[in-house]
């Protein structure tokens, strides 16, 4: 580390280090198993047209043809240049993004290049994230690394958490930062308020312009842990918990797509007894959850019984984390049967709708801990019976 300035950004966007923290898993995945009727890719090359969900695997990815429909690429080195009709996911070291996504983006990388067009949200994080000139963004911009840079035109607001952010071009509305140092060029138009948290004042110059309120909240660099909270604004901690709740649903997603390239069926095989059998379930989990920690614990007493349980305690925290993923599958396929769509449903549609809810559910203070205990409960009860009994041939849950 640099200096106390980069460890106060690294305490304070956990959400970063969620997202940056995912670019580990980006050179283990396999391209050898098959998600939907394909197998993962490597490139696309210009005039091929696919449609998605296409997922894109390997040291170097290049996209250059079209894909009708969602995304993913994690690699190392991830050039977008195509068309992407819908959105895209992105896990890598370096990413620049060349072409037209019409969809969301979601990137991760040390080094993200934006030059392309969008024509909504934007999501990036990285080491150094780089907006350039000729780059068109939809709507708004969500930007979180070391250093950000901003030289192309953001239509409507812009949040951004980093050590350095330099703004260079319009921003049609709101700009909300936590930041070590901002700074705005002659060139820079904030067509609404600025609200920033820093301990260092903006270097604005006479011929930048801020149409609305400048709002600076000064905090202290060298006392951190102490003093974020306090000197946090109202809007900082929505961004911020905002950030944390992209990068827990990222983080998901990627979880469910490597098991699914490794097994095509294991999330739907998985959650039948959540439908077919609710109490056993419920029962069989919370059974598991009380009981695996003590089991690991006398193990460990003694000394062959130590590597035991801590593989116990490993896999414990492993089928804890794919207890979300699992109900929030069941509740995506409960929700669009609700709605009597259930023709022709795209699994990464039910996945995504139910960590949307589960993650709503669990930033709101009176429910998280509930919803922590249904989360835990339902999906280790599901994982022991789905693995010990099978999938019947009665269960309808998703199929």
């Amino acid at each position: 580390m640099k200096n106390e300035g980069r460890h106060r950004f690294i305490l304070l966007f956990s959400a970063l280090l969620v997202l940056i923290g995912l670019i580990t898993f980006a050179g283990v995945v396999s391209a050898n198993t098959h998600f939907g009727h394909r197998g993962s890719m490597q490139r696309l090359d210009e005039g091929e047209i696919i449609d998605g969900p296409a997922v894109f695997t390997g040291t170097n990815i290049s996209i250059d043809g079209a894909i009708e429909g969602t995304a993913f690429a994690i690699g190392e080195d991830i050039r977008v240049n195509g068309d992407i009709n819908g959105s895209l996911f992105a896990l890598g070291q370096r990413l620049f993004i060349a072409g037209e996504v019409t969809g969301n983006i979601y990137g991760a990388a040390e080094i993200v290049v934006m030059n392309g067009q969008n024509e909504s949200e934007v999501f990036l994080a990285g080491e150094s994230v780089v907006i350039e000139e000729q780059a068109e963004i939809g709507r708004d911009l969500f930007a979180a690394g070391i250093n950000i840079r901003v030289e192309g035109e953001v239509p409507r607001h812009l949040y951004a958490a980093g050590e350095s952010v330099l703004l260079t071009h319009s921003i049609g509305g709101d700009v909300f930062a936590a930041i070590e140092q901002l700074t705005l060029t002659d060139d820079a138009v904030i067509e609404g308020n600025l609200s920033y948290d820093s301990p260092n004042e903006a270097q604005i110059p006479t011929g930048a312009t801020v149409a609305g309120q400048a709002d600076w909240t000064e905090t202290d660099s060298w006392n951190v842990r102490r003093t974020m909270h306090r000197t946090m604004s109202t809007q900082t901690r929505w961004l911020l918990r905002f950030l944390w709740v992209v990068g827990n649903i990222l983080s998901a997603l990627l979880v469910w797509l490597i098991f699914k390239l490794i097994s095509r069926d294991f999330w739907v095989d998985t959650i039948w007894p959540i439908a077919d059998q609710p109490l056993k379930t419920l029962g069989t989990g919370l059974l598991l959850l009380l009981l695996t920690p003590l089991v690991a614990g006398l193990l460990m007493i003694t000394l062959i019984g130590i590597p035991i349980g801590g593989i116990l305690l490993l896999l414990y925290g492993i089928s804890l984390y794919l207890s979300k993923i699992i109900l929030a599958l069941f509740i995506g396929a409960s929700l669009f049967r609700l709605f009597n769509r259930t023709e022709g449903n795209n699994e990464f549609l039910l996945v995504l709708s139910g960590l949307i809810i589960l993650e709503i559910l669990l930033v709101i203070s009176v429910l998280n801990a509930i919803t922590a205990l249904v989360i835990a409960v339902t999906g280790l009860g599901a994982l022991l019976l789905s693995r010990r009994n099978g999938l019947p041939e009665t269960s309808k849950a998703v199929r």
